[in-house]
C-alpha cells in the first residue's frame, strides 16, 4: 500500500482519520493536498474508511456539515462509480447513508449535488435505501420537516417513476 494513503488511513483511538478531523474542523483545504497528493482511483480507500466510533466516512461528515465543496470535487476527481459506492455506505450506528445524512439536515444544496447526476437505477437504488428504522432519505426530510428537500427528492423520483411506490409505502 501506498505510503501516503496508509497515513491517510491510519485512525487514531476515537477511531478517526486525519480526513475526518480535517473535515470536522472545517478544514477543507485538505482535500486540495490531497488531490494532489493521492491518484483518483485511491481516493476511495481514504474515503470508504470508517470511524471505528461511529462508522461516519467522510462522505457522512461533510452530508452533516454541508460541505457541498466536498461532494463537488470529488464527483469530478474521482471515478463516477467509486463515487456512487460512497454514497451507498452506512454508518454503524444508524445505518445511515450520507444521502439520509443530508436529507435529514435539510442540506438541500448537498442532496443535489449528490443526486443531481445519477442515472435512474442510481437514484432508485440510493433513494430507495433504507437505514435501521426502516427510512429512506425521502422518509428522513419529511420527518425533519425539510420541504425543500422533500420537494426535489420527490421530483426526482416521479421522474425515474418511483413515487407512486414510495408514497404507498408511507400511507
Amino acid at each position: 500500500m501506498d505510503v501516503r494513503v496508509a497515513a491517510l488511513k491510519e485512525q487514531d483511538e476515537d477511531g478517526h482519520t486525519i480526513v475526518h478531523w480535517m473535515l470536522m474542523d472545517g478544514k477543507k483545504e485538505i482535500f486540495n493536498l490531497i488531490e494532489n497528493l493521492i491518484t483518483p482511483t485511491r481516493l476511495y480507500e481514504i474515503f470508504e474508511q470508517k470511524s471505528s466510533l461511529d462508522g461516519f466516512t467522510v462522505f457522512h461528515l461533510a452530508a452533516e456539515n454541508a460541505q457541498v465543496c466536498i461532494f463537488a470535487a470529488m464527483a469530478t476527481i474521482m471515478p463516477w462509480e467509486d463515487f456512487c459506492k460512497l454514497l451507498e455506505i452506512k454508518n454503524s450506528t444508524g445505518g445511515d447513508t450520507p444521502v439520509h445524512f443530508a436529507s435529514f439536515q435539510g442540506h438541500l444544496n448537498i442532496v443535489q449535488c449528490m443526486l443531481g447526476d445519477l442515472s435512474s437505477d442510481e437514484l432508485t437504488r440510493l433513494l430507495g435505501n433504507k437505514n435501521n428504522a426502516g427510512s429512506t432519505p425521502l422518509d428522513e426530510a419529511r420527518l425533519s420537516g425539510s420541504d425543500h428537500v422533500v420537494d426535489y427528492i420527490e421530483s426526482l423520483l416521479e421522474i425515474v417513476g418511483q413515487l407512486d411506490g414510495q408514497l404507498d409505502e408511507d400511507r
